[in-house]
């Protein structure tokens, strides 16, 4: 989905990244312990030495659902209007998504009006693979996706 290490030297960023370059984004992998940072240069004049640049999206795929709270913790602690989780909750998904608004309406928001996007990933015998979508505002406010 995003692009193994060996892959990611050789600049191919997954799928994810692919979208996101396909809107012309520079990807940075694994910048400030995220998978993936959609961002691009700012207009600067000539004279300055550094370019300044913008985070539009943050992406972090995470197998380890136990790790779902560090990663909504980490995304506050980064500016960007899109915050994309990616994760597997088994059958705790209602448990999963109370706390990422819980998370989210604590957080001192650091970017105002910033949206978080949490793609839950399932595999059944039936369905086979399958995903719900969720997006949740600042406040933790959580609106279900299509399917």
């Amino acid at each position: 989905m995003l692009g193994t290490k060996l892959s990611r030297n050789k600049g191919d960023y997954g799928l994810v990244g692919r979208i996101g370059q396909k809107f012309r984004y520079e990807i940075d992998p694994e910048w400030r312990h995220i998978d993936q940072v959609w961002c691009f240069d700012l207009p600067s004049p000539k004279t300055w030495e550094y370019i300044p640049w913008k985070n539009d999206v943050l992406v972090e795929h995470e197998n380890n659902i136990k790790k779902f709270e560090y990663t909504l913790f980490k995304f506050g602690e980064i500016s960007a209007p899109l915050k994309i989780g990616i994760f597997y909750p088994g059958e705790d998904e209602e448990e999963y998504l109370k706390k990422a608004s819980e998370i989210i309406r604590r957080q001192v928001i650091s970017y105002p009006g910033a949206v978080y996007l949490i793609i839950f990933g399932f595999l059944n015998d039936k369905k086979g693979i399958y995903w719900h979508g969720y997006e949740l505002d600042s406040k933790g406010n959580r609106i279900k996706l299509h399917e």
